[in-house]
């Protein structure tokens, strides 16, 4: 639940129902939380998402001192890619792609091993997906860092 915008700064309210438009182009792809429903509901947004058990940020914040192996490491980075690819050959770019970002499933199964989560700051664009190697230029939320990829001197 997010709380619906009583002014114009309030950015919560735009990221939850820009998260719900996405989802809601997102579905059936592989990797993506389901979105059941959303509505209003008194003053809230209300999004009805599939139970996730957690984040990986979580998960290592709670066990500092157990380290996961390379090939486990190596592992997830693969589906996170794969879900990565699936979403981008629905149109979308995440934006936030971060460790509390990625998530594991309540259930597990043997095609979908994490889920990417928090489409807040997704992104729809328009291409042609047939040109490979296409770069896509993406306005920066914030003012850009000197020296990174959206300095634009």
């Amino acid at each position: 639940m997010v709380k619906r915008a009583t002014s114009k700064f309030d950015k919560d309210d735009e990221s939850a129902v820009g998260e719900a438009r996405i989802l809601s182009m997102l579905s059936g792809c592989p990797g993506t939380p389901n979105l059941y429903e959303y509505f209003n509901w008194r003053k809230h947004n209300v999004l009805v998402m599939e139970l996730l058990r957690g984040d990986f940020l979580s998960l290592l914040e709670h066990h500092p001192h157990q380290k996961l192996s390379r090939k486990t490491v190596l592992h997830f980075a693969f589906h996170l890619i794969h879900t990565l690819e699936a979403v981008h050959s629905f149109g979308i770019l995440h934006r936030d792609v971060k460790l509390a970002n990625v998530m594991l499933p309540f259930k597990q199964s043997p095609t979908v091993k994490l889920v990417l989560g928090d489409f807040g700051f997704g992104y729809k664009f328009e291409s042609n997906l047939k040109r490979k190697g296409m770069r896509l230029r993406v306005p920066p939320r914030v003012n850009p860092i000197p020296g990174t990829f959206f300095d634009e001197s």
